[in-house]
């Protein structure tokens, strides 16, 4: 009979999409149909709880990596739970080939052949697709509420500081609103101005500790820092 390690991986999302996923129990419970129909011998389970597919730093799967033998399977429910991202998911293929192991998942395609391979590839591209869409989305969202007032993260973007009326998150207790800093929007300002002159961000930062025009750490101005606030703002590409 052979051997097979179920993995499972649950992706971050807010509480009110978790009843519509798959959750680990289910997956575990699918696989282990799936095994049983395959009359596979279930050794171990792993799972990544709150890890996106395409975040390299889940010890499960590379548990699950480090304990497939020889002959082995390695059974998740679709090749998105395995990895969201082309390339993690070859790498992570090539090292369970290196062990003579292999992939197989319950909703996909397992074949060796290269139209199988395609349907893998097409499939690993759409789902990096996907990934990379819903990111925009949702970096383009919390610009649309960063600018209507409302907070959220814990660090304020710069510009702007909490409403002194600012009603609080009913769970967390911290203020949920904020209004534009005057002070940073000078500095925003001045930035926008230098920029349009041509100046690099490099060059804006030095520009901008030399003339007094402080950050709010009141540390020297990075490059880095200057690109996101202007990219933040609308004011860069």
């Amino acid at each position: 009979m052979t051997n097979a390690i179920i993995y499972a991986r649950f992706s971050p999302r807010p509480k009110a999409q978790v009843e519509k996923t798959d959750s680990l129990e289910k997956q575990e419970d699918l696989c282990r149909e799936y095994c049983k129909d395959k009359e596979y011998h279930v050794v171990r389970v792993f799972c990544d709880p709150d890890r996106g597919g395409a975040d390299e730093n889940r010890p499960g799967v590379w548990a699950a990596v480090d304990a497939i033998k020889r002959n082995w399977v390695l059974v998740a429910l679709d090749d998105a739970r395995i990895a969201r991202d082309r390339w993690l998911s070859l790498h992570l293929r090539r090292e369970i080939a290196s062990k003579q192991a292999r992939i197989e998942v319950v909703n996909g395609t397992n074949g060796d052949s290269i139209e199988d391979e395609m349907t893998r590839d097409l499939q690993g591209l759409i789902d990096q697709y996907e990934r990379r869409k819903t990111g925009f989305r949702t970096k383009q969202a919390m610009l649309r509420h960063q600018r209507m007032g409302r907070i959220m993260s814990k660090s304020l973007p710069y510009g702007y500081r909490t409403a002194p009326d600012s009603p609080l998150h009913d769970i967390s207790g911290l203020p949920t609103a904020m209004v534009e800093d005057q002070d940073e929007q000078a500095n925003i300002a001045k930035m926008q101005v230098l920029r349009c002159q041509g100046l690099g961000y490099k060059a804006i930062g030095i520009r901008m500790d030399k003339e007094g025009f402080h950050s709010r750490s009141a540390a020297r101005w990075y490059a880095s820092t200057v690109r996101t606030i202007l990219i933040r703002e609308g004011l860069s590409d």
